[in-house]
């Protein structure tokens, strides 16, 4: 791994903008399916934090802390 600090600071404002995109697509998720599907909350809760966390598992993986040459 890469332990300079210009790649800590790019990482963790990659990070950063990933966790507020991610906080945004999840209640998105959860008002579409409680408002327009009429889905249980918890359900709904539950559909959208396990999809954003395991799509942002691969873009944390493949860009924001990939192996750099």
């Amino acid at each position: 791994q890469d332990h300079s600090s210009e790649r800590v600071h790019t990482q963790f404002a990659q990070y950063a903008t990933l966790a507020l995109g991610n906080l945004a697509i999840n209640t998105l998720i959860v008002y579409v399916l409680v408002e327009y599907a009429n889905a249980y909350y918890l359900v709904a809760q539950t559909i959208g934090a396990g999809s954003v966390a395991f799509a942002s598992y691969f873009v944390y993986r493949r860009y924001i802390f990939a192996d750099t040459p």
